[in-house]
């Protein structure tokens, strides 16, 4: 898969994507933990899922340069691909 994209590190608390920007893609997370939270109109952030070693973050509009509908953030510092 390393041909396909790079590793990159994410300190705790530094989105991979946010709510309503264009996303990079998919992540594989190769360390840590990331947490993926949805917000309302509100303001009001719901979690959705929480991610680790070995599992990947993709959505529908990873194919194009579409508005994600949700945000991702380490929980601890993480590595992903």
């Amino acid at each position: 898969m390393r041909r396909f994209g790079e590793v990159r590190h994410y300190k705790d608390g530094e989105a991979l994507f946010k709510t309503g920007k264009p996303g990079p893609g998919m992540f594989v997370i190769l360390s840590g933990h990331v947490a993926i939270t949805q917000r309302d109109g509100l303001g009001h952030i719901t979690p959705v899922i929480d991610q680790g070693p070995g599992q990947f973050l993709a959505e529908s509009v990873s194919s194009r340069a579409a508005p994600r509908w949700s945000m991702a953030m380490p929980r601890a510092t993480s590595r992903r691909f």
